[in-house]
Order: structure tokens, then C-alpha cells, then sequence
């Protein structure tokens, strides 16, 4: 710590500065590297089906239960029973499907074919000279 006579208050850092942590890598050529851009740009991602079915058939179930509630009373026993039955089938396996596909999507990263072209774009300038 330094002291200046002209100052009513002095400062000091307690500062330790490390070296960066060395790391172990691999040298790679341009065009293994060029080849792993290329095969992550056709990357695609599945449809996600179990969701867009599952959406159709809650939609279906919405359908046939405004139905069977818009029957007008004395209706055939046998019409009620169908759209009872179209109503609760249709429920239960638009929420089957739905939770699966919540299931099946957290098996997936979030992260983007983009985001990952990104990221070795960024460290292909740490390697690349400017002439």
C-alpha cells in the first residue's frame, strides 16, 4: 500500500492473479474439422409426433364432449354411450401422449445445431491467423 501526502485516504489491493489452467487437446485438420461443420449443419431435429398427436386427439375430445353435453335429452342410450366413450378414450390418450412426449423430450439438449456452429466458429478464429 502506497501513501500519497496530498490524499486524506489511501487504497490498497489484495490481489492474486493465477496463470489460466493449462488444458490437453488435440490437433485437428481443417477439413476434419470442416467435414464436422458440415455433418452438424444436416443435423435434424425429430418431429416432435407424440405431441402433435396428442394435441389432435385433446381437440377430438373437446369435440365429442361439447357433443354428448349438447345431446338433447331422450337421446338413444347407444349414442350417449359412443360419445362417452369417444370422450374418455380420447382423453386419456391425448394426456398418455402429451406426458410422453414431455418424457421423451428431456432426453434431448436443448441446444441448438446453431448454437454449436457458433461455438466452433469461435474457436476456429482462436486458430485461424490473419494474413
Amino acid at each position: 500500500m502506497k501513501s500519497n501526502k496530498n490524499s486524506s485516504f489511501s487504497v490498497g489491493h489484495n490481489l492474486e492473479i493465477k496463470n489460466p489452467q493449462t488444458e490437453i487437446g488435440f490437433p485437428i485438420s481443417f477439413s476434419d474439422w470442416e467435414i464436422l461443420k458440415q455433418k452438424i449443419e444436416r443435423l435434424s431435429v425429430p418431429p416432435k409426433l407424440f405431441n402433435i398427436l396428442g394435441s389432435g386427439l385433446l381437440g377430438i375430445f373437446a369435440s365429442s364432449f361439447v357433443g354428448y353435453l349438447l345431446l338433447p335429452s331422450g337421446t338413444d342410450k347407444t349414442i350417449i354411450t359412443i360419445a362417452i366413450s369417444t370422450s374418455t378414450t380420447t382423453f386419456i390418450s391425448g394426456w398418455l401422449c402429451l406426458y410422453f412426449d414431455y418424457k421423451t423430450s428431456n432426453n434431448f439438449s436443448n441446444i441448438h445445431k446453431k448454437d454449436v456452429l457458433d461455438e466452433m466458429v469461435r474457436i476456429q478464429k482462436q486458430y485461424v491467423t490473419r494474413e
